[in-house]
């Protein structure tokens, strides 16, 4: 069936394919997408500032060279004290006071150091968390640390974010909690590079070249946030899809089960009827005819029955078989009685066996339904017979029936060609009734008609059916 479960999980399957490329698409773009802060002499607004130890006594001295070309500071340091330092401050403009870095993944730093053949020093990204630094004391800022060296030949050093740690004598100078002693990078208010032993005698002079930020374009919690968007925008409707799918095969399996029920409450009411007429004999015989039809009981076609699935599996012949439901007689027999409705089945029946061709079986095999046993007669042969015996009822009596047609193989047992057939009547009703359906294995059963299917109208035009 074309709007069936299977139909509808392959839609999902097809859904969650999309999905899945939608996702790497993502996932490649968030990794190929980059952003990027590059400082430099030129960058504006961007201020520098020099700071040592000569405002507490101390006799290091640190001087901004900076220009328009460069960022640069010279440094002289005495073995004198063990608490001296030398520090060189790059400070964003003020009117962003803080900038929030945590978007990136990797410092790159050029510069070089002109002195000695190779000097040492601390990068540090200065961070001031809302919730624990004071308002105007620099020393609550949170030192995140990086370690360098240069020499005096240009050097590019990359930093990836992991290396920064926080140091030990910041989180014992301050006692800060565990979950303040990792780095953060929310609120930088000044970008350092200090000189690693202040407190031995050393001179030297830095310049620096650029220092530039890179990460990807959105931070991992927007990134992650944008999936599970996308994702909800479409796992939303697959599950209501999912959920009809299933509720509606549940329908058509209740559909089946009663189907299967009145054939058997049918059956057993026949067998009761002929046991109450020959109560006083020894021996019960099962009616072979039905008596308002005159045509015989799903019991006396059991040996035709029997036969077309001997020919089949022999080889033989060719045989199919015929179901016909009346639509809407309950209706008719609560609107016009009981006898309206017992009319109506002799007209049908006597239409059926006028048109029967040679060959053919037909039986009244429960309430309103008949079955017609097809033996050697192909397929196509068959499913034109049921349309002109659609048209035959259609224009010959006040009813409609809708008709489903399978062909009898070798594999198969009759109860399951009958299965088949039922489901074929279903969706004859469910496309609108009177109607003819054949089975197909290779593709969902779908109505006989004349005519193309209106998608337009999404129903197919009654007019055009044969």
């Amino acid at each position: 069936m074309k709007n069936g479960l299977f139909y509808s999980i392959v839609k999902i399957e097809s859904l969650a394919v999309i999905l899945l490329v939608v996702t790497i698409a993502l996932g490649i773009a968030y990794q190929t997408l980059n952003r990027e802060l590059v400082i430099d002499a030129q960058s504006t607004n961007w201020t520098t500032h020099c700071s040592d130890d000569r405002v507490s006594g101390g006799a290091s001295v640190t001087e901004d060279l900076s220009t328009s070309e460069k960022l640069s500071f010279s440094y002289t340091t005495q073995d004198t004290d063990r608490n001296s330092y030398a520090v060189f401050l790059v400070l964003p403009p003020e009117e962003s006071e803080t900038l929030d870095l945590d978007w990136f993944s990797e410092i790159t730093i050029r510069a070089r150091a002109e002195g000695e053949a190779e000097q040492q020093f601390l990068f540090y990204l200065r961070d001031r968390p809302e919730h624990f630094v004071a308002d105007e004391d620099a020393s609550s800022s949170k030192y995140n640390e990086a370690f360098i060296e240069l020499t005096e030949q240009a050097k590019t050093i990359s930093l990836p974010r992991d290396c920064f740690v926080v140091p030990r004598w910041w989180i014992a100078e301050r006692s800060v909690l565990p979950k303040d002693a990792t780095p953060s990078f929310s609120n930088v208010k000044w970008i350092e590079i200090a000189v690693c032993r202040a407190n031995q005698a050393n001179r030297g002079e830095v310049v620096i070249e650029e220092i530039s930020f890179r990460g990807p374009l959105f931070s991992p919690i927007n990134f992650y946030k944008l999936l599970f968007g996308i994702w909800s925008l479409i796992s939303i409707p697959l599950c209501v899809r999912f959920y009809t799918s299933v509720k509606k095969a549940r329908a058509i399996r209740r559909v089946r089960l009663n189907q299967v029920a009145q054939k058997e409450s049918g059956s057993k009411a026949d067998i009761h009827a002929t046991i109450a007429k020959t109560k006083s004999s020894d021996t019960v015989e099962v009616d072979r005819y039905d008596e308002l039809s005159g045509l015989q009981t799903s019991f006396g076609i059991q040996n035709v029955i029997d036969d077309a699935l001997q020919a089949v599996r022999s080889g033989n012949t060719q045989a199919n078989i015929i179901l016909i439901d009346i639509d809407d007689l309950e209706r008719l027999n609560r609107t016009n009685g009981m006898s309206a409705g017992d009319a109506l089945i002799r007209q049908i029946a006597d239409i059926i066996k006028q048109k029967l061709p040679e060959g053919h079986e037909v039986c009244r095999w429960c309430g309103d339904k008949f079955l017609i046993i097809c033996l050697g007669q192909a397929r196509d042969q068959s499913r034109k017979f049921a349309c002109e015996l659609r048209k035959c009822i259609d224009e010959g009596t006040l009813a409609t029936c809708s008709f489903g047609v399978h062909q009898l193989n070798p594999i198969n047992s009759f109860e399951e060609a009958y299965e088949r057939a039922a489901k074929c009547v279903q969706e004859a009703k469910f496309h609108g009734k009177n109607k003819v359906v054949l089975f197909n294995l290779r593709s969902a059963a779908a109505p006989i008609t004349n005519g193309n299917y209106d998608a337009q109208a999404g129903q197919f035009p009654t007019s055009n059916l044969v």
